[in-house]
């Protein structure tokens, strides 16, 4: 009953709280280049639903006693490590499709892989995380979608740090009419992740998803500009806005996975997140200078045109023009020379 343990609580939690990174890496890992949008899209639909659905019963047994969502909590995790035990298999599937890029090809001479003391970590053994981040990030395609998914995630993150802020002042939202809009917000994020995102992906490609869920940001931000009545910003720009976020993140994601080795999967995912968070920190500063020395109308504005310079970039070949086919070719080129 003391602050510093829950302090402590909250580090060790900290420490463990990466599921969803292991969740995406074995998303991708387990399913063929197709699929594997839809895969991590319905891993995404489950986390947010969960969340949802957590957060509510939580509200309601902390009526019984204090404790009882934290209780709860341990154990739903103790039954889901059981689960993890008793069901997940302890290596790939057998009859999966290999990624589209390896690190080196089998059997070419440079293409064994070494650990951190220099030594050759044999066929099939995964190499270490050092090993496995200087492999994954020392390449070219690998650093362009690092860097626009970067950029993509401070922009996004900066104006919707003050999100709710903004919508209670834009529209003079009261408390109950926020609730609302939070719980429609979430309905259409489930069913957006859990059916929309991955298929359109599958459809247009990573690329051209990415493109056009970029410039439904633009058009997001425009819509935030110019409409002042709260039900058409519902039904008109939270969709668009929502649409286009899922899209270009599950979008740029799946981009990712396919551009850096499979053994390596794990370890860039985590190194991606490590990043991510760390964008994380800046961006609430950011969209805080901007409405401050801005005003609510700057928000918008700004995030609006972040997302115009960004489409621009991505117009002008800040990614490759494929994925199955440019992206491979050119990955296993670089590491081909690399090994010579």
């Amino acid at each position: 009953n003391t602050l510093w343990m829950l302090v402590l609580s909250r580090v060790v939690v900290g420490l463990v709280k990466q599921t969803m990174t292991v969740s995406s890496a074995l998303a991708a890992e387990w399913s063929s280049p197709e699929e594997r949008a839809s895969a991590m899209g319905m891993v995404s639909g489950a986390v947010t639903l969960a969340w949802v659905s957590g957060s509510a019963m939580s509200g309601i047994i902390s009526t019984v006693h204090p404790a009882a969502p934290t209780v709860l909590a341990v154990s739903l995790y103790a039954i889901d490590a059981i689960f993890v035990v008793a069901m997940l298999p302890a290596d790939k599937p057998a009859g999966d499709k290999e990624t589209l890029v390896a690190a080196d090809k089998p059997g070419e001479k440079g293409s064994e892989d070494h650990d951190d003391a220099g030594e050759k970590t044999g066929k099939g053994k995964r190499p270490g995380f050092f090993v496995a981040f200087k492999q994954t990030f020392n390449n070219g395609l690998v650093a362009r979608v690092v860097a626009v998914r970067l950029a993509y995630a401070l922009i996004t993150r900066a104006s919707g740090s003050l999100q709710i802020n903004w919508e209670q002042e834009r529209f003079g939202l009261t408390m109950a009419k926020m609730g609302m809009v939070n719980t429609t917000k979430s309905v259409i994020s489930i069913m957006l992740q859990t059916f929309v995102i991955g298929r359109v992906i599958r459809v247009l490609g990573e690329r051209l998803a990415l493109t056009i869920a970029i410039a439904l940001s633009v058009l997001g931000h425009v819509f935030e500009a110019v409409i002042l009545d709260t039900t058409t910003y519902m039904v008109v720009c939270s969709p668009v806005k929502l649409l286009a976020g899922f899209l270009a993140d599950l979008g740029l994601k799946s981009l990712f996975t396919q551009v850096v080795p499979q053994d390596n999967m794990g370890s860039a995912l985590a190194v991606l997140d490590v990043i991510s968070s760390a964008v994380g920190v800046l961006a609430p500063l950011l969209g805080g200078l901007v409405v401050q020395y801005g005003g609510l109308l700057a928000k918008p504005i700004a995030a609006g045109s972040g997302h115009a310079l960004l489409l621009v970039a991505l117009l002008a070949g800040a990614l490759p023009k494929g994925v199955q086919g440019e992206v491979t070719s050119e990955t296993a080129e670089g590491s081909k020379s690399k090994s010579e």
